[in-house]
């Protein structure tokens, strides 16, 4: 895995674990999806989702 320009390499260098998604989307990480013109409800609910991926992968 290439993590020399991804946000992730702190945590993988030293053998970290995480969870990271990619968009797909031409607004993923785009600096005009801002709120208030960003999807607030739609961002709340990948949230969630990806604090339960995270939560249920996590060591107890």
């Amino acid at each position: 895995m290439d993590t020399d320009l991804d946000e992730a390499r702190d945590i993988h260098d030293p053998g970290g674990r995480y969870v990271s998604y990619l968009g797909t989307n031409p607004w993923f990480h785009h600096p005009d999806d801002r709120w208030p013109t960003t999807e607030v409800a739609k961002t709340a609910r990948l949230a969630t989702a990806m604090l339960s991926i995270a939560d249920r992968l996590a060591v107890p």
